[in-house]
Order: C-alpha cells, then structure tokens, then sequence
C-alpha cells in the first residue's frame, strides 16, 4: 500500500455522519500534497508547469465551495430572497473552514515526518 492511498474504513453513518466526506477530503487533498512532494525531489521536470498544475488542482477543489459562497452573497442583494443568505452563506464559509483545516492539519503531519 502506498503512502498517499488511504485504507477502505467501514463507513457507519450511525456513528458519524461525516466519516465520509471526511475521508473523501482526505484523500484528495493527501493526493495534491504527495504529488507537490514528489514534485519537489524530481530535478528534471520544469517547475514552472508542475506548479501551473498542481495549482490547478487546489483551485479545482475550492472551485464549488467558493461558487456556493458567492451564490450566498449575491443572493443577499436580491431582496426578494431573504432565505438565500441565511443558507448558502454559513454553508459556503464551514465548507471552506473544513477544507482550509484538513489542509493545513495534513501539512503540518507531512512536514513533521508522519507516516502511518
């Protein structure tokens, strides 16, 4: 098993309503930071492309939650819409938060030397 691949859990949502999203979070965001690692050690690539691409990467996993953000405060301006900000506003902030933590958790496991 390598590194950046995670073990199937047994999901129960019983228990935990979230192990899932949580897991999904998981693995896509130790696969950006493996593939910036990886990147990181090999000198014969161009740097400047690896770095356009993993770029594109991370904005690709803010990409919704920001729309959804966006979608809320426009909608704040429409008056006829008072619900819309009560909504998609919080949801598009605790979406970001929770990404914006997995990342920075995982960051700092990866640059302490963690493995498990």
């Amino acid at each position: 098993m390598e590194f950046n691949e995670i073990p199937e859990k047994n999901i129960c949502c019983k228990f935990n309503p979230f192990k899932e999203i949580d897991f999904h979070f998981d693995k896509k965001i130790k696969n950006i930071f493996e593939n910036i690692h990886k990147n990181e050690k090999n000198k014969k690539s161009n740097k400047f492309f690896l770095r356009m691409k993993l770029f594109t990467n991370i904005c690709s996993m803010f990409v919704p939650y920001i729309l959804i953000l966006s979608m809320g405060i426009f909608l704040l301006h429409i008056d006829k819409m008072d619900w819309s900000y009560m909504i998609l506003f919080p949801l598009g902030i605790i979406m970001l938060l929770y990404i914006l933590i997995k990342g920075i958790k995982y960051a700092r496991l990866k640059k302490k030397g963690y493995k498990k």
